[in-house]
């Protein structure tokens, strides 16, 4: 027993001395047992209320007494039953001390972060006041430079001459008529006159002109003795083969050909209407461009036909004499009139359908034609080059207007013929020169 207490007098803390407590306790209990002496029941431990801040061994502090009496019933297990009370309490004081000491460095590090804080900003303030000091003394010192310069410059700036003076030397005169020049104001510039866009009379002397121009060619295509005088130099030899055309037996056929260059000529100013002359001039002249190029391409590419022979079937299917208006051109307009109505359009596309699917060969039957429409397109352009545009397009819009005058005559009458039929008809004979040239 000595040995623990020797121990419990070294240890520092309730700690220890609670575990040297226990030891004694466990030495005594082997002892007793090995010599067979009943062991003391162990006494109840005690466990604090949750309600309660002080430790709840008071009680039994107050009924210790009682066992005082009898110093041999102090036992080392009643201190070792007591001993843990005390520890408890310890444990909870020096927590409460931990705890106490982590808020107050907690608050301590808070203050010292919030005082860094607002020394950064005092800081950032200071400088920026700074900032704004050093930048207005600057303007303030840019502007005083700038004064000072400006009242350098004044001051040294020497004094206007009096008006006296200047009035005063004799030429006078050579700067007065210098003054005067100048304050002349210059001549309006001439600007040129905008020109003025063709009317109807304008087309009508260009038609009549382009006609009679024509006229000549064809005279002198089919006229043999007329080509030959004209190119030997006989102009009156000319004139006379002109003449005996145009008088006794082929008087009536000459005012035939005239009425029907008349009727082209008045035709093609009509299209040339302010309203009209927006839309018909173009598709006519593309007309006539289309029959040109087909025309031309039977004579010189495929030799399929000759001019010669052409224009003198023309000019012998043109009627002699004056013709019935009314029955040459009213009613051809008025049956065409009443038979034009809007196109179907499924009607277009189911033809349209079944003539690309009746074709074996897509591709070899569509391209020629498509060459043909370019060929149209490029003698389109080409008519408009700058010195044969001055003939050769007003020439292409008469035998349009003349082709647009004949398909009113012919598809005036109901049944009779196709459009659809004619318009095919054209594009296999356009696909078949076209082949012909390709071949070659």
């Amino acid at each position: 027993m000595a040995k623990f207490e020797e121990q419990r007098a070294k240890c520092g803390t309730s700690a220890c001395r609670d575990t040297v407590t226990q030891w004694e306790s466990a030495a005594v209990k082997k002892i007793k047992k090995k010599a067979g002496i009943p062991l003391d029941a162990p006494a109840p431990k005690a466990y604090p209320t949750p309600k309660r801040v002080a430790p709840a061994p008071v009680a039994e502090t107050e009924a210790a007494p009682a066992p005082a009496a009898a110093p041999e019933a102090a036992t080392p297990a009643t201190r070792a039953a007591v001993a843990p009370i005390d520890a408890k309490a310890d444990a909870k004081a020096r927590l409460a001390e931990r705890q106490a000491a982590s808020a107050a460095a907690a608050e301590k590090a808070a203050a010292e972060k919030a005082a860094k804080a607002e020394a950064l900003r005092q800081a950032q303030a200071d400088a920026q006041a700074e900032r704004v000091a050093a930048a207005k003394a600057a303007a303030e010192a840019a502007e005083a430079k700038r004064a000072a310069a400006a009242a350098a410059k004044a001051d040294a700036k020497p004094p206007a001459p009096a008006p006296a003076v200047k009035a005063a030397p004799t030429p006078a005169p050579a700067p007065a008529s210098t003054n005067s020049k100048k304050t002349t104001p210059p001549p309006p510039k001439k600007t040129a006159p905008k020109p003025k866009s063709p009317g109807v009379f304008d087309y009508v002397v260009g038609d009549v002109t382009v006609a009679a121009l024509a006229s000549a060619l064809a005279l002198a295509l089919t006229t043999p003795s007329f080509k030959d005088k004209a190119l030997a130099g006989d102009a009156e030899g000319a004139l006379e083969e002109v003449k005996g055309l145009v008088t006794g037996p082929n008087q009536e056929a000459a005012i035939g050909k005239a009425c029907l260059l008349g009727g082209v000529v008045a035709a093609d100013a009509l299209i040339h209407l302010p309203v009209l002359g927006f839309f018909l001039p173009g598709p006519a002249e593309f007309v006539g461009t289309v029959a040109a190029t087909l025309l031309a391409a039977k004579y010189f590419v495929t030799k399929e036909a000759s001019y010669e022979e052409d224009l003198k079937d023309f000019a012998a299917a043109i009627p002699a004499g004056v013709p019935d208006v009314t029955s040459t051109v009213v009613e051809p307009i008025t049956k065409f009139v009443s038979a034009v109505k809007a196109p179907d359009a499924d009607a277009l596309v189911g033809d349209f359908n079944e003539w690309f699917n009746g074709l074996d060969d897509p591709v070899e039957e569509i391209a020629p034609k498509a060459a043909a429409v370019g060929a149209c397109v490029v003698t389109a352009y080409v008519a408009h080059f700058p010195i044969i545009g001055l003939v050769v397009p007003r020439v292409l819009e008469l035998v349009g207007v003349y082709v647009c005058g004949g398909a009113v005559a012919r598809y005036g009458e109901a049944g009779a013929v196709s459009l659809k039929a004619d318009l095919v008809k054209v594009g296999d004979d356009a696909g078949a020169i076209v082949k012909s040239v390709a071949s070659k």
